[in-house]
C-alpha cells in the first residue's frame, strides 16, 4: 500500500497495484469521516487500517469494494485507469469483500451457503470442498451443518471469508476479520492470508485493536483518525 508517496514493501514481488483510491471524501450525517484519502495496495501486501469505532474504516472498505459511492474521489482496480470501480461492486469476483456484518442468508446451513456462494461466482457448487477443506483449515468444520442464524458474529465472518476463497480474488478487503477470534483462529486465518499474499494477492484488513498477532502479520499498518490516513513506522 502506498500512501501519499512511496514506501518500502517487504514483498519480493515486483510492485503492481491491485487497487487504488484517490482523493476519497465522504461524510455521514454531516460528519466528515474521510477527508481526501489516497492509498494504493500492491500485490503481495498485507496492510491493516487501525482506527476507533466509527472512524470510517468500514465506510472506506465499502467504497473500495464499490458498494458506496464517495462524495469525491475514484477507485481503480489493477494498474489500468480503465478499470474504475463504480456502484454495485466489482461484479467479477476480483474483489473478495467481507464486511463487518456479513451479508449471509441466515436461513441456510453453512455448507449450503458455501455452495451457493461458489455458484454465485460462476463456479461448480462443489468447489469449496476440493482439498484442502477450508472449514478444517480454519478449525470450524464442526459448523458445517449449523444454521447461519445460530452462529456468532465472529463465526459468520469466518464463514464469509471461507466463501471468498474459491473465487481466488485478486484483492481481499476484510473488515474486522480478526475481531472476536481466539488465538488459534487468528493464527489459522493469518496463515491463509500469508499464502494468498505469496500468490500476489493484495490484502487490506481493518481492526479497532492492536493485537500483536494481527499487526505482526502486516507489511504496513495505517491509522485512520479524524478523516486522515497516516502510515505508522514499523
Amino acid at each position: 500500500m502506498i500512501l501519499e508517496g512511496s514506501g518500502k514493501s517487504s514483498s519480493p514481488l515486483p510492485r503492481c497495484r491491485t487497487i487504488g483510491a484517490y482523493d476519497i471524501v465522504h461524510d455521514v450525517h454531516g460528519r466528515m469521516l474521510l477527508a481526501g484519502i489516497n492509498l494504493e495496495l500492491d500485490a503481495g501486501e498485507i496492510a491493516c487500517i487501525v482506527g476507533s469505532a466509527g472512524s470510517g474504516k468500514s465506510l472506506l472498505l465499502s467504497i473500495l469494494a464499490g458498494f458506496t459511492r464517495p462524495l469525491v474521489g475514484e477507485v481503480y482496480l489493477g494498474e489500468s485507469s480503465d478499470h474504475r470501480i463504480d456502484l454495485a461492486g466489482d461484479g467479477t469476483g476480483r474483489i473478495g469483500y467481507s464486511p463487518q456484518h456479513p451479508w449471509l442468508d441466515e436461513r441456510l446451513e453453512v455448507w449450503q451457503w458455501l455452495e451457493y456462494a461458489a455458484a454465485r461466482s460462476g463456479l461448480p457448487p462443489q468447489t469449496p470442498w476440493r482439498s484442502p477443506d477450508p472449514l478444517e483449515r480454519l478449525g470450524i468444520s464442526h459448523l458445517r451443518e449449523r444454521q447461519i442464524a445460530d452462529l456468532s458474529t465472529s463465526e459468520q465472518r469466518l464463514v464469509d471469508f471461507t466463501s471468498l476463497l474459491p473465487a481466488k480474488p485478486r484483492v481481499y478487503l476484510l473488515d474486522a476479520m480478526f475481531d472476536g477470534l481466539d488465538k488459534d483462529r487468528v493464527q489459522r486465518v493469518a496463515e491463509i492470508l500469508r499464502q494468498e499474499a505469496s500468490r500476489g494477492k493484495g490484502i487490506l484488513l481493518t481492526t479497532t485493536t492492536r493485537d500483536n498477532d494481527v499487526l505482526g502479520l502486516c507489511t504496513r499498518v495505517l491509522c485512520l483518525h479524524e478523516g486522515r490516513l497516516t502510515e505508522e513506522s514499523r
